[in-house]
């Protein structure tokens, strides 16, 4: 096949589209295709977490490019894997491992809009166009039942002491709570949103923020250290080991939730601007487009991290230091609440 115009393909696991509504064909000026296997030249070629099986595809050299979609706990990738990649963009992964390793992880595909069961229900026009709504309510959060990272189960804790505080006051989604389809649902109409991430490591952020900015809320906001490089202004940081701090960011987003709206808005439309223009997946397609200086290119065969020697010992490790820290945490939980 012969492509006209630069090629961008996308690997990932899953079976329906996952990044379509980040791309607009007319700003990129590249095609995007995710999990192809044509016969053809990629331009960039971007693994997204994982593939499942050897796929042997041709694509310009410096160009093969690795984003982990996990936190580093999770994402705890073999360097015999990493070496096949030119790029990484992982936290935690040190140099030595790919011409250029960076732990600048922000590239999941965004949950606004997204359905499990039947993909995306908005393209990107839409999503960028679309305008800040009528808020009519003041605080709303989205939990799941995941409790094996320290982040999770300082999570599950506070919304749990926060659903005793506060009762209705704040809508609480997610199970075990109110179940909702489509994540911007349960944010629209909510001028701020409780979102706490996997992890709290620098430059590692995911769609929980990027979903409440996609929605034109204020994130009240746990996890990537330097939040404020990315969105200055648009965020209210929380303490999950402070309760009391806790509290207070709560009382005053419940009692002058309106005026510190309007006071937020400017830098979360910015922010929310940002987000699309500069710092999603379709960003970075630009930017290898970009940056690359040879038109060469070269036939490799992309391997699975299972069919590495030792891959099933190194889950079983990683496994195991996930259960200790996770007993580890419940416990000072159980001590200090």
């Amino acid at each position: 096949m012969t492509l006209a115009r630069p090629s961008v393909n996308i690997l990932h696991r899953y079976h329906h589209a996952l990044f379509a509504p980040h791309f607009d064909p007319e700003r990129d000026g590249f095609d995007l295709f995710e999990n192809s296997h044509e016969d053809c030249v990629w331009d960039v070629v971007i693994v997204f977490e994982a593939v499942d099986s050897p796929l042997t595809l041709r694509v310009r050299r410096g160009n093969l490019v690795f984003i982990s979609g996990e936190p580093p706990e999770i994402g705890n990738h073999a360097k015999a894997f990493l070496r096949q990649f030119d790029q990484i963009f992982c936290a935690g992964v040190t140099s030595g491992t790919a011409t250029m390793v960076s732990g600048k992880q922000h590239f999941n595909n965004w949950h606004f809009g997204y359905s499990r069961n039947s993909g995306y229900r908005y393209d990107h026009r839409y999503i960028k166009e679309l305008p800040a709504p009528e808020k009519n309510q003041a605080l709303s959060t989205i939990t799941s039942n995941l409790n094996y990272l320290p982040m999770h189960i300082k999570r599950r804790r506070l919304i749990e002491r926060l659903a005793q505080d506060y009762g209705d006051k704040i809508g609480i989604f997610g199970r075990p709570h109110r179940f909702v389809e489509y994540k911007e649902d349960a944010i629209l109409d909510y001028r701020f949103h409780l979102c706490v991430e996997n992890c709290s490591v620098p430059d590692l952020w995911t769609e929980k923020i990027a979903d409440a900015l996609l929605s034109y809320a204020v994130p009240v906001y746990a996890g990537c250290t330097n939040i404020e490089d990315y969105f200055p202004g648009a965020t209210i940081k929380i303490d999950l080991d402070d309760y009391a701090a806790a509290r207070r960011t709560i009382d005053m987003i419940l009692t002058e939730g309106e005026d510190l709206y309007r006071a937020h808005l400017p830098a979360v439309i910015e922010a929310r601007r940002k987000l699309i223009e500069t710092f999603d997946i379709s960003a970075l397609a630009r930017r290898v487009l970009a940056a690359s200086d040879t038109r060469d290119a070269h036939s490799i065969t992309l391997r699975p991290e299972a069919a590495y020697p030792l891959a099933g010992l190194r889950s079983l490790l990683a496994r195991g230091r996930r259960k200790v820290r996770t007993w580890i945490w419940r416990q000072r939980i159980a001590r200090h609440g």
